[in-house]
């Protein structure tokens, strides 16, 4: 099953109650927030009971905590997201380059199997090409097929014009999508 959000990295607050607030009024399930990268103190911690944050906050971590000097980042950003019990984490688009997409890979595999621990997802924003879902396979198989893999698709890309995808390119993208682990749609 997935969800609907809108995610956009503009949209992205750190006040994820106000955010929870409004996005519910609007009638979304639920809503992203950055993951923290230092140990500075959050408000929205204490304004949220746990139920929200176990239920209706999703945690994006930051473009360059994916980054070989930044995976202390991301290490620091998946256990703050396992101790606040947020069910899934938001990570960037797998590189286009196939020895960073390896790397990317390695790292997707051990914080993957570090989430599993705390029933956490990890959901990896894709674009809706045959490339993009090409990558994604290709890095859930050298995973071993992680079951808390998911994939988020970027509609925003796929719905701008772009002349050369008809409808039935993009159903039959959806389709393939659908049977990849789509956990997500993003907008």
């Amino acid at each position: 099953s997935f969800s609907k959000n809108k995610y956009h990295t503009t949209d992205i607050t750190a006040d994820a109650a106000t955010l929870l607030q409004s996005a519910r009024e609007d009638g979304y399930d639920y809503v992203t927030t950055m993951l923290p990268t230092t140990t500075d103190l959050r408000n929205d911690v204490t304004a949220l009971e746990s139920r929200w944050w176990r239920s209706s906050i999703v945690g994006v971590a930051s473009a360059d905590s994916t980054s070989t000097s930044g995976n202390n980042t991301l290490a620091n950003q998946m256990e703050w997201s396992q101790h606040m019990s947020i069910p899934a984490v938001i990570l960037p688009k797998i590189p286009d380059s196939p020895n960073e997409a390896t790397e990317y890979a390695r790292l997707i595999s051990s914080v993957a199997l570090q989430s599993s621990m705390s029933n956490s997802q990890v959901w990896i924003v894709t674009s809706l090409t045959e490339d993009s879902l090409q990558r994604f396979d290709t890095l859930t198989r050298m995973c071993d097929g992680a079951t808390n893999i998911g994939m988020m698709i970027q509609l925003d890309e796929a719905l701008s014009p772009n002349p050369a995808a008809t409808v039935a390119q993009l159903m039959t993208l959806l389709h393939k999508a659908v049977g990849s682990q789509l956990k997500a749609v993003c907008f």
